[in-house]
């Protein structure tokens, strides 16, 4: 038997990968891989420092239901965690942006205090993106029913809570 030379073996296995293509049936290869959902909306809040213990950390939601937190000081898990939050949920925090109209909001609200923890809250959907700062403690009187002394918007404080609610925001961050 002749032995082949190098570029006779290099078409020998060209002529096999494409025969094994060809025996394929068409979409194989996309069936494979699930189909991926593009994220309609990218939500999240981040708690800065303040001159006391505030947790510090951050949660992104993304239109697939993915939670990422990541921990970075005063809070009961440092570091990224994960978790996926049910569609239901995904879809209250949608509707509460909508709700708000969070693009016409102001991209800024702040008590005249000083040493006191800031959040930004930042929202990037089909209509942009929107990145608000909420300094001070200002939610208002019950937890946002009515306008606190940085005038945020009552509908900003209840997505506040309602967005660390439905990730499990206190699962990670502890009491």
């Amino acid at each position: 038997m002749r032995k082949r030379s190098l570029g006779e073996t290099q078409m020998a296995i060209r002529g096999w990968m494409l025969g094994l293509c060809a025996a394929l049936p068409m979409g194989a290869a996309s069936a494979a891989t699930p189909p991926t959902r593009s994220p309609d909306m990218v939500l999240r809040i981040e708690r800065g420092p303040c001159f006391g213990a505030c947790p510090e950390y951050s949660v992104t939601v993304l239109g697939d239901g993915s939670v990422t937190f990541i921990g970075h000081r005063h809070v009961a898990s440092m570091g990224v965690h994960k978790r996926q939050m049910a569609p239901a949920d995904y879809a209250r925090l949608v509707k509460a942006v909508d709700g708000m109209d969070i693009y016409a909001l102001d991209e800024n609200y702040a008590v005249k205090a000083t040493d006191q923890p800031t959040s930004y809250i930042t929202v990037i959907g089909p209509k942009g993106a929107k990145r608000i700062r909420h300094y001070g403690a200002g939610c208002g009187p019950e937890g946002g029913a009515a306008p606190g002394p940085d005038n945020a918007p009552p509908a900003l404080c209840r997505f506040e809570r309602l967005l660390e609610s439905l990730s499990g925001v206190s699962d990670w961050v502890g009491s």
